[in-house]
Protein backbone atom coordinates (compact mmCIF):
# COMPACT_ATOMS: atom_id res chain seq x y z
CA UNK A 1 0.00 0.00 0.00
CA UNK A 2 1.16 3.53 -0.84
CA UNK A 3 -0.27 7.41 0.74
CA UNK A 4 -1.12 9.45 -1.24
CA UNK A 5 -1.40 13.00 -0.30
CA UNK A 6 -3.62 15.50 -2.57
CA UNK A 7 -3.22 19.46 -2.34
CA UNK A 8 -2.80 22.87 -4.62
CA UNK A 9 -0.48 22.96 -6.51
CA UNK A 10 2.07 25.77 -6.30
CA UNK A 11 5.36 27.06 -7.48
CA UNK A 12 7.54 24.88 -5.59
CA UNK A 13 6.17 21.68 -8.25
CA UNK A 14 7.51 23.26 -11.17
CA UNK A 15 10.33 20.70 -10.76
CA UNK A 16 7.80 17.70 -9.97
CA UNK A 17 4.90 18.54 -12.36
CA UNK A 18 7.90 18.81 -15.20
CA UNK A 19 8.75 15.49 -14.73
CA UNK A 20 5.02 13.97 -14.34
CA UNK A 21 4.43 15.65 -17.93
CA UNK A 22 7.34 13.82 -19.36
CA UNK A 23 6.35 10.93 -17.44
CA UNK A 24 3.24 10.30 -19.23
CA UNK A 25 3.16 8.20 -21.83
CA UNK A 26 2.10 9.96 -25.43
CA UNK A 27 -0.99 8.87 -25.49
CA UNK A 28 -1.82 10.33 -22.05
CA UNK A 29 0.16 13.65 -22.87
CA UNK A 30 -1.93 14.07 -25.95
CA UNK A 31 -5.06 13.60 -24.11
CA UNK A 32 -4.31 15.71 -21.63
CA UNK A 33 -3.08 18.65 -23.29
CA UNK A 34 -4.80 17.43 -26.81
CA UNK A 35 -1.76 18.06 -28.48
CA UNK A 36 1.28 16.06 -29.79
CA UNK A 37 3.11 17.83 -26.84
CA UNK A 38 5.97 15.72 -25.04
CA UNK A 39 7.23 18.20 -22.81
CA UNK A 40 6.45 21.80 -21.16
CA UNK A 41 7.71 25.12 -22.57
CA UNK A 42 8.83 27.27 -19.48
CA UNK A 43 6.11 29.36 -19.88
CA UNK A 44 3.52 26.64 -20.02
CA UNK A 45 5.00 24.98 -16.66
CA UNK A 46 4.94 28.62 -15.18
CA UNK A 47 1.14 28.65 -15.95
CA UNK A 48 0.46 25.44 -14.57
CA UNK A 49 2.53 25.61 -11.17
CA UNK A 50 2.00 29.09 -10.37
CA UNK A 51 -0.30 30.47 -7.18
CA UNK A 52 -3.75 30.06 -8.89
CA UNK A 53 -5.71 33.30 -10.00
CA UNK A 54 -8.93 33.64 -8.73
CA UNK A 55 -11.37 31.81 -10.03
CA UNK A 56 -8.55 29.08 -10.81
CA UNK A 57 -7.88 25.79 -9.12
CA UNK A 58 -5.04 23.10 -9.71
CA UNK A 59 -4.45 19.99 -7.79
CA UNK A 60 -1.93 17.19 -7.82
CA UNK A 61 -1.36 13.87 -6.20
CA UNK A 62 1.51 12.85 -4.64
CA UNK A 63 3.33 9.64 -3.70
CA UNK A 64 6.58 10.02 -1.94
CA UNK A 65 7.07 13.15 -3.05
CA UNK A 66 5.90 12.36 -6.91
CA UNK A 67 3.08 13.93 -8.47
CA UNK A 68 0.75 10.71 -10.03
CA UNK A 69 -1.93 12.82 -11.18
CA UNK A 70 -3.22 16.50 -11.40
CA UNK A 71 -7.05 18.00 -12.27
CA UNK A 72 -7.50 21.65 -12.74
CA UNK A 73 -10.52 24.64 -13.43
CA UNK A 74 -10.94 27.90 -14.57
CA UNK A 75 -13.59 30.08 -14.13
CA UNK A 76 -15.62 31.43 -17.35
CA UNK A 77 -18.52 34.67 -16.72
CA UNK A 78 -20.64 31.62 -16.58
CA UNK A 79 -19.59 30.50 -13.34
CA UNK A 80 -18.70 27.66 -15.29
CA UNK A 81 -15.07 25.68 -14.56
CA UNK A 82 -13.25 24.66 -17.87
CA UNK A 83 -11.65 21.44 -16.26
CA UNK A 84 -8.81 19.30 -17.44
CA UNK A 85 -7.41 15.76 -15.52
CA UNK A 86 -4.60 13.41 -15.88
CA UNK A 87 -2.98 10.25 -14.30
CA UNK A 88 0.16 9.00 -14.30
CA UNK A 89 0.04 5.99 -16.83
CA UNK A 90 0.78 3.63 -13.48
CA UNK A 91 -1.34 5.01 -10.77
CA UNK A 92 -4.68 4.89 -14.17
CA UNK A 93 -7.92 2.68 -12.87
CA UNK A 94 -6.26 3.24 -9.02
CA UNK A 95 -8.72 5.61 -8.11
CA UNK A 96 -6.54 8.67 -8.28
CA UNK A 97 -8.88 10.60 -10.91
CA UNK A 98 -11.81 10.05 -8.76
CA UNK A 99 -10.38 11.25 -5.68
CA UNK A 100 -8.62 14.21 -7.62
CA UNK A 101 -12.18 14.97 -9.04
CA UNK A 102 -14.12 14.65 -5.89
CA UNK A 103 -11.89 17.21 -4.48
CA UNK A 104 -12.41 19.36 -7.01
CA UNK A 105 -15.45 19.21 -6.86
CA UNK A 106 -16.01 20.42 -3.51
CA UNK A 107 -13.86 23.04 -4.09
CA UNK A 108 -15.54 24.22 -6.87
CA UNK A 109 -18.68 24.06 -4.99
CA UNK A 110 -17.69 26.06 -2.30
CA UNK A 111 -16.41 29.10 -5.47
CA UNK A 112 -20.37 28.65 -6.45
CA UNK A 113 -19.41 26.70 -9.71
CA UNK A 114 -22.41 25.55 -11.19
CA UNK A 115 -20.65 23.38 -13.97
CA UNK A 116 -17.10 21.54 -14.49
CA UNK A 117 -16.99 21.44 -18.64
CA UNK A 118 -13.93 19.23 -20.20
CA UNK A 119 -13.04 18.91 -23.79
CA UNK A 120 -11.92 15.25 -24.47
CA UNK A 121 -10.47 13.62 -27.37
CA UNK A 122 -13.63 11.91 -29.07
CA UNK A 123 -11.25 8.20 -28.81
CA UNK A 124 -10.50 8.52 -25.24
CA UNK A 125 -13.37 5.76 -24.30
CA UNK A 126 -11.04 5.75 -20.90
CA UNK A 127 -11.76 9.37 -19.91
CA UNK A 128 -15.21 9.47 -21.44
CA UNK A 129 -16.23 5.76 -19.63
CA UNK A 130 -14.88 7.66 -16.37
CA UNK A 131 -16.53 10.95 -16.92
CA UNK A 132 -19.86 8.97 -17.52
CA UNK A 133 -19.44 7.01 -14.33
CA UNK A 134 -18.91 10.21 -12.24
CA UNK A 135 -22.03 12.05 -13.75
CA UNK A 136 -20.80 13.88 -16.39
CA UNK A 137 -23.46 14.25 -19.38
CA UNK A 138 -21.28 13.46 -22.77
CA UNK A 139 -22.21 15.79 -25.44
CA UNK A 140 -20.76 16.15 -29.23
CA UNK A 141 -18.39 19.09 -29.17
CA UNK A 142 -20.19 22.18 -31.28
CA UNK A 143 -16.89 23.17 -33.19
CA UNK A 144 -14.73 19.78 -33.46
CA UNK A 145 -15.73 16.37 -34.35
CA UNK A 146 -12.41 15.43 -32.85
CA UNK A 147 -13.93 16.24 -29.54
CA UNK A 148 -16.64 15.18 -26.83
CA UNK A 149 -17.79 17.80 -24.41
CA UNK A 150 -18.17 16.71 -20.91
CA UNK A 151 -20.34 18.63 -18.90
CA UNK A 152 -20.92 17.98 -14.72
CA UNK A 153 -23.92 19.87 -13.30
CA UNK A 154 -22.65 20.83 -9.95
CA UNK A 155 -26.30 20.59 -8.66
CA UNK A 156 -26.12 16.93 -9.67
CA UNK A 157 -23.48 15.89 -8.63
CA UNK A 158 -24.01 13.32 -5.81
CA UNK A 159 -21.34 11.28 -3.33
CA UNK A 160 -23.12 8.29 -4.41
CA UNK A 161 -22.24 8.68 -7.50
CA UNK A 162 -20.24 5.25 -8.65
CA UNK A 163 -16.97 6.48 -9.66
CA UNK A 164 -16.74 7.54 -5.90
CA UNK A 165 -17.70 4.67 -4.15
CA UNK A 166 -14.35 3.48 -3.71
CA UNK A 167 -13.64 7.06 -1.60
CA UNK A 168 -16.68 6.65 0.20
CA UNK A 169 -16.43 3.24 1.25
CA UNK A 170 -13.08 4.20 2.32
CA UNK A 171 -14.29 6.78 5.22
CA UNK A 172 -11.73 9.07 4.85
CA UNK A 173 -12.47 12.50 5.83
CA UNK A 174 -11.64 15.57 3.52
CA UNK A 175 -9.27 18.25 5.00
CA UNK A 176 -7.17 21.05 3.46
CA UNK A 177 -4.39 18.53 2.77
CA UNK A 178 -6.43 15.28 2.63
CA UNK A 179 -3.98 12.09 2.99
CA UNK A 180 -5.48 8.49 2.47
CA UNK A 181 -3.92 5.03 1.32
CA UNK A 182 -4.07 3.69 -1.93
CA UNK A 183 -2.86 0.77 -4.34
CA UNK A 184 -0.70 0.95 -7.42
CA UNK A 185 0.16 -1.51 -9.64
CA UNK A 186 3.23 0.50 -9.39
CA UNK A 187 3.56 -0.23 -5.95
Amino acid sequence: MRRIRVRPVGPGDAGAFDAFVRGLSPTACHHRFLLGLRELTPGLLRLLTQAPAPGQLGLVALVDGNIVGEVRYAQDVRRSGDFAIAVADEWQRCGVGSWLLRDLVRRARVEGLERLIGEVAATNAAMLAFARKAGFGIRSHPADARLARVVLELGAYSANSPAMSSYEASRVAYSPVMVSSMTSSAA
